[in-house]
């Protein structure tokens, strides 16, 4: 497939990163009571919302790692911009599986101090198929939806 159009893929990015940052906001409205819970004078006990905020906290986690598995290979970020991830392995659009080992990894990578976060950018803008490592190691492709269509249905 050929490489999908950079300015797509980071707006893309950018969708996911507002969506996720959305489905932080009950977690960090918990958080807040907690905080201000533990901190009041009466001292009240603040175990319940903190359990909801660690709950809550999950939904972003989640959505990060699997969201490239939702609908057709597509995150809801990728959906608006007519991107979809492919499995190279069988031609078909990513599952939460794939999904969630690509962006583990991306992860993993990310958390390398100093150059980690740029290693997964500079491999989109270096490589001739826009993969990153995660995409190596799941043996995916981020490709515009049109040539998914155009190969699977000509």
């Amino acid at each position: 497939y050929p490489k999908a159009s950079l300015g797509n893929r980071f707006l893309a990015a950018l969708l996911d990163g507002l969506i996720s940052t959305g489905l932080s906001i009950p977690a960090i409205l918990f958080f807040v009571a907690a905080l201000e819970k533990t901190m009041s004078y009466n001292n009240d006990n603040a175990d319940g919302l903190i359990f909801l905020t660690i709950l809550f906290y999950l939904i972003p986690v989640i959505y990060g790692l699997i969201k490239d598995g939702l609908g057709q290979g597509q995150s809801w970020g990728k959906r608006p911009l007519d991107l979809m991830v492919v499995n190279l392995d069988n031609n078909a659009p990513c599952d939460k599986g794939k999904s969630f080992f690509r962006n583990f990894i991306s992860t993993l990578v990310a958390i390398i101090p100093f150059i980690g976060w740029i290693i997964e950018a500079i491999m989109v803008l270096a490589t001739d198929d826009g993969r990153k490592l995660g995409d190596k190691a799941a043996n995916i492709q981020v490709i515009e939806k049109k040539y998914y269509y155009l190969n699977n249905h000509s």
